[in-house]
């Protein structure tokens, strides 16, 4: 259960991207405020370095680092972790606790409320804001 719980905590970070992405268009497409469209490629950009640089790293981690094949590296896992073992049970060591940070995205998750606060509060089909001071330029003449 812990286990599943840890892995949520990690697809945290993402999944506020990928909503921050999905509010910003929406509001975009509801309001058609230029504005919308600054948090639309602040979200996408999060998005892209969260999702497509890590995937592309490990592959070229796996492909680059990997000279041995799978077999041989498991091998070297398991003696890895047996002479640790032995080492643990000859000192009367059993092991500690695994300590892990986890980075919680509060900042993202306030400006995802934000954003989706402001912009459920817009008229569909509102003007935007250039047109309203065209049309306050055009009365003042």
């Amino acid at each position: 259960m812990m286990n599943v719980i840890i892995k949520l905590v990690f697809w945290i970070t993402p999944l506020v991207y990928v909503l921050g992405v999905a509010i910003s268009l929406w509001a975009f497409l509801r309001s058609r405020k230029a504005g919308y469209i600054l948090f639309l490629i602040y979200f996408l950009f999060l998005a892209y370095v969260n999702f497509i640089t890590i995937t592309v790293d490990r592959y070229i981690d796996h492909k680059v680092y990997s000279s041995f094949d799978q077999q041989v590296q498991q091998e070297i896992y398991e003696a890895v972790d047996n002479a640790a073992a032995d080492v643990m049970k000859k000192h009367g060591a059993y092991g500690r606790a695994l300590h892990m940070e986890v980075e919680f995205p509060y900042g993202a998750i306030l400006l995802v409320l934000a954003l989706w606060m402001v912009a459920s509060k817009e008229k569909r089909g509102a003007m935007p804001a250039r047109e309203i001071f065209k049309q306050k330029i055009k009365r003042s003449e």
